[in-house]
């Protein structure tokens, strides 16, 4: 999602939809292009297939 870009590659933290806290660098946020089924999901320190609510899901932790 270009609206994220700034943030890809940063420490924050998400809640996923089941309600686990993931804390870890952000990789991608989106809808994956080769399994879109999965609807709106992030990977977080190579952690993929994070079932997300929406964006607002997704906390910045460290701001440089």
């Amino acid at each position: 999602m270009k609206e994220l870009d700034h943030i890809i590659g940063k420490r924050v933290e998400v809640k996923s939809k089941d309600g686990e806290i993931h804390v870890g660098i952000l990789h991608f946020v989106g809808v994956p292009e080769f399994i879109p089924s999965w609807g709106l999901c992030c990977t977080i320190s190579r952690t993929p297939g994070i079932k997300i609510e929406n964006i607002n899901s997704i906390i910045l932790l460290e701001d440089e």
